[in-house]
């Protein structure tokens, strides 16, 4: 422990003494430190009195180019300095919303055609927060076509399966599954994401409903099921206008037929599934493969006895 009263003689003139190599090291550490410090946290401000003085637009290219230890890193701040721009979380005073917007589509194209995994990596970042609308099925083919590894093509499935909510994207996606192991799961996987993105797969559900594992034709109507449920919930709380109900109604006279078609399946999921959320007009279709659960037969006359 220091002591107070140790007596301990210092050269007051005397000055930390740097190599040039060595003070190039500490700038590089100290820039990698601020980089990482203001990526870190989502709601960290950039201005000229923290770090501006050297995150600015005019040293962007610099680190970029010089640091490339950086780069995911610095993506991640511009994509908060994008994201966040009309609020006060991470708002920046240094990088301009043009500045930031340019870099990005510059970045983005720089890594289209680039092998390495974490360049792909960076790009995937940027897409989906630059490009709502990204046509990802052009991207996929693109990439099978090119050769690219089956990791940097898989990674784009599950971006476009995240982000996407074109029907015909998830269709494409179902229909190149083959038969082999892990395939049901698979499947069952991208139907997943495309219920939770609210999209309906029909070509896909129709051929699963004809011939596909149990495992699978559960996963679909469990879907289907809470798409409907929701949409119920939206017409009777959230739905204001005239319109709003009209598009409800054709959600639902869209995707009820569909769970329809897994009405004869003598599977307890599935009848559970189907016996809450058919509208009552439809239980009746269900009753002859509910007959051997006799709870599920009662579940569905008591709805139909309260008229729900």
């Amino acid at each position: 422990m220091y002591n107070n009263d140790s007596t301990i003689s210092f050269d007051q003139s005397a000055v930390v003494k740097l190599t040039e190599e060595n003070k190039s090291t500490l700038i590089t550490f100290a820039i990698k430190h601020i980089v990482e410090t203001v990526a870190s946290s989502y709601w960290y401000s950039i201005n000229d009195s923290n770090h501006g003085w050297i995150l600015n637009e005019g040293n962007f290219d610099g680190i970029w180019n010089e640091n490339k230890d950086c780069r995911e890193n610095l993506v991640k701040i511009l994509i908060n300095c994008y994201k966040y721009k009309d609020s006060y979380a991470n708002k920046s005073t240094v990088f301009s919303d043009k500045f930031v917007s340019k870099k990005l589509k510059a970045i983005e194209s720089l890594l289209v055609d680039k092998e390495d995994v974490a360049s792909d990596g960076i790009r995937r970042n940027i897409v989906p927060i630059l490009y709502p609308d990204f046509d990802y099925k052009t991207e996929i083919i693109r990439l099978g076509a090119n050769e690219k590894s089956q990791i940097v093509v898989n990674n784009w499935i599950e971006l476009a399966s995240s982000y996407s909510n074109d029907q015909d994207l998830f269709e494409f996606l179902l229909s190149r599954i083959k038969r082999e192991p892990g395939s049901t799961e698979l499947k069952v996987r991208i139907l997943n994401s495309a219920f939770r993105n609210h999209v309906i797969c029909e070509t896909a559900i129709k051929n699963i409903a004809a011939s596909a594992p149990i495992s699978l034709r559960r996963s679909v109507v469990s879907g289907l099921s809470a798409m409907m449920n929701s949409l119920r919930q939206q017409r009777l709380y959230s739905a204001k206008t005239d319109k709003d109900l009209k598009v409800i109604a054709e959600k639902l006279d869209k995707i009820e037929p569909l769970a329809m078609l897994f009405a004869a399946l003598n599977d307890r999921a599935i009848l559970r599934e189907l016996g809450y959320s058919l509208s009552i007009k439809n239980l009746p279709w269900i009753l002859p493969a509910a007959s051997q659960h006799e709870w599920i037969v009662r579940d569905i006359q008591n709805r139909i006895d309260r008229g729900e």
